[in-house]
């Protein structure tokens, strides 16, 4: 069974970035418990965050970046950033967010598994510079 993690993210309005994830697992029954990635080929990746169950806030863009390693990420651009809240629009500024995975099951002739890995809330932080500002200089 998969315990879902909790993690926070949080998206300054008009900067990119890029949130990194490590799938692993942990052997507690050791004394010394030893920490390990899990390598994720052939799994199903997919994030969203909702401000409620029918309203999709930001699809997170999730790439596996070394599968053996169990990593992935997803990077936010400009663009997107810009456009998760309209300036003093009072629109939402945090949702909350799942990554689910789907895992193939060998035992069961390959039937896609379905697991929660990640859960927390997205916050996008308002900035106060902005591409329109008489005084903002690009460049």
């Amino acid at each position: 069974m998969i315990t879902a993690g909790t993690h926070p993210i949080v998206i300054r309005r008009g900067d990119t970035g890029t949130w990194a994830f490590t799938v692993q697992d942990t052997d507690y029954t050791d004394p010394n418990p030893v920490t390990v990635p899990i390598d994720i080929s052939g799994w199903g990746i997919n994030g969203v965050a909702k401000s409620n169950q029918t309203n999709v806030f930001y699809d997170l863009p999730i790439v596996v970046t070394n599968a053996a390693a169990g990593q992935f990420n997803f990077y936010v651009d400009v663009a997107t950033s810009q456009g998760l809240v309209g300036i003093d629009s009072g629109d939402t500024t945090s949702a909350s967010y799942e990554i689910q995975v789907q895992i193939p099951n060998p035992a069961e002739g390959n039937r896609l598994e379905t697991a929660t890995i990640l859960t927390g809330t997205v916050t996008v932080v308002l900035d106060l510079v902005r591409p329109t500002d008489s005084t903002t200089v690009w460049g």
